[in-house]
């Protein structure tokens, strides 16, 4: 869904794809803006999550360190408009090899 000028925040019912498997979730060059939903941590079989370039505002939510599942491989959520301290729950992903935080607000 990659480049597709969605707009409008991520629906919090996207934890509610879990039961599909979904692997990879890739958002990344829209126009969405709002807060990334908590519910994002509930897809526990995520390996590559790529929200960037959006307008994506607020907290990174801790929740996301809860995507060690089957082990989130990629974390990219940069050039956005993310405040705030980076949550120490992403020191969880145990096997994360790619994460991109750049280009945000984050203290």
């Amino acid at each position: 869904l990659s480049s597709n000028q969605l707009s409008g925040e991520i629906p919090s019912e996207i934890g509610q794809l879990d039961g599909l498997g979904l692997v990879l979730l890739d958002l990344s060059a829209n126009q969405l803006s709002g807060p990334i939903p908590s519910q994002l941590g509930q897809l526990s079989r995520l390996r590559f999550l790529d929200l960037s370039s959006n307008q994506l505002s607020g907290e990174i939510p801790s929740e996301i360190g809860q995507l060690d599942g089957l082990g989130l491989v990629l974390l990219d959520l940069s050039a956005n408009q993310l405040s705030g301290p980076i949550p120490s729950q992403l020191g969880q992903l145990s096997r994360l090899r790619f994460l991109d935080l750049s280009s945000n607000q984050l203290s």
